[in-house]
């Protein structure tokens, strides 16, 4: 009897996907970064009202990828920080500030037109296009895509499921890593850093 007080107790203090479920009467943006937030998509599925965005962590990285997981993982580094990010996938130690200047540029027009194609795209759900009106939610759904792109057309990361950022509701076509506005954007960006060889063109581009 002890024992099953102790695990009731001890379950009561535990957060459950499903928990999250009756705040989806409003918009809702969440962003989980962890192991299993694959659990997380039945938010997306099961909600009460407004359709929510759910952006999910790879359910692991890369072990070369020596980010902290204390303070997060290589995706909340592409979230927070998407050029310290895209250096620290290619180890990238070093950049030398025109060099780094000009791929900032170019990594903001490129952001900018993957937004762009996402609002203007048919396919997209109406909770994708909603959260594009506010700057601070629009910055983390761009981050995404770029984290999203980098990992997808890696050569070495991008043929491991486990590796891949995923999002609930799907983006549309125009936004996949097989897509010409994204491979095209990416490659742009690796280029810029000498890195071009390091991520393959997808095959069956739209």
């Amino acid at each position: 009897a002890a024992a099953a007080t102790a695990a009731a107790e001890e379950d009561d203090l535990l957060f459950y996907p499903s928990d999250l479920i009756p705040f989806t009467r409003k918009p809702m943006l969440l962003i989980v970064d962890s192991a299993q937030s694959h659990l997380f998509e039945d938010v997306g599925r099961n909600e009460r009202g407004e359709q929510a965005v759910c952006l999910l962590s790879p359910s692991t990285q890369p072990p070369d990828i020596e980010l902290p997981t204390r303070v997060g993982n290589l995706f909340t580094c592409f979230l927070a920080s998407p050029v310290v990010a895209f250096c620290e996938i290619l180890n990238i130690k070093r950049v030398e500030n025109s060099v780094l200047e000009t791929f900032t540029a170019e990594l903001e027009k490129t952001l900018l037109e993957w937004i762009e194609a996402l609002a203007a795209s048919p396919a997209a759900d109406l909770a994708w296009v909603r959260l594009l009106s506010d700057p601070f939610m629009r910055n983390f759904v761009s981050s995404f895509l770029l984290c999203q792109a980098v990992i997808g057309l890696h050569r070495s990361y991008g043929r491991i499921p486990d590796y891949q950022p995923r999002c609930c509701p799907e983006l549309p076509p125009e936004l996949h890593v097989t897509s010409r506005v994204v491979r095209s954007g990416l490659l742009k960006l690796a280029e810029i850093l000498g890195r071009r060889p390091d991520f393959s063109p997808a095959e069956g581009a739209k």
